[in-house]
């Protein structure tokens, strides 16, 4: 008759199995995470949303008054698909009509940001407003400091499972003011998961006035 092994002996196997599985399976996730493959499509998004983002904080608005110079990220030109809305100016020139304003600034955006972050100062001052659901954006025609650099490179700096943070790096040529001649600047451009989309919570851009709107 064959000797029973004890019961203890499987569990304690059993016991050895999972926490090296679980193991494996922590750097597995880890390295996922670092490869170069997840780095490409982390930057990959990044320009992506950060041209979707020129376009809605100026090139819906200024497209048109800078001969249709629209801005390129690593070399990668605006496409239709990141002109999220679109703006109609009146026969003044003075103020614009956007067009699927509100979907895409959902969109975009992480709820973090209000329009008044993005269009304004956060406090009295915001150049847009809302007439019976139409939202209209004043046009900054009487100011041409110096528009952001139509050519910009973004980089990822780190990656994490809800946040992805980038560098943004330009030289802007400023014309008028205190602040003339080539200015660099490095700035933090940061996207959060939030139901399942990657949306804009950190970001920086400055108007032809040369305004600066830090928003996060």
């Amino acid at each position: 008759m064959k000797e029973k092994k004890p019961v203890s002996r499987y569990i304690y196997i059993a016991l050895i199995i999972i926490i090296i599985f679980g193991i494996l399976l922590a750097v597995g996730k880890n390295v996922k995470r670092n490869d170069t493959k997840t780095m490409e499509d982390a930057l990959l998004l990044g320009e992506e949303k950060y041209l979707e983002f020129l376009w809605v904080v100026d090139g819906a608005f200024n497209d048109s008054r800078y001969n249709n110079e629209s801005f390129s990220v690593n070399g990668k030109k605006m496409k239709d698909e990141y002109k999220l809305f679109s703006c109609t100016y009146e026969k003044n020139k003075k103020t614009c009509m956007a067009t699927k304003f509100e979907e895409a600034f959902a969109h975009l955006f992480a709820s973090n940001i209000d329009y008044d972050k993005v269009y304004g100062d956060g406090l009295s001052f915001k150049w847009y407003e809302e007439k019976d659901g139409k939202y209209y954006f004043s046009n900054m025609n009487t100011c041409n400091a110096s528009r952001m650099s139509k050519d910009q490179e973004i980089k990822v700096e780190e990656i994490n499972d809800n946040m992805i943070t980038y560098t943004v790096s330009f030289t802007d040529n400023i014309s008028t003011g205190t602040y003339l001649g080539n200015h660099q600047y490095h700035k933090k451009f940061v996207l959060v998961l939030e139901k399942g989309e990657w949306k804009v919570s950190k970001a920086y851009y400055h108007d032809p006035c040369f305004m600066d709107y830090n928003l996060e």
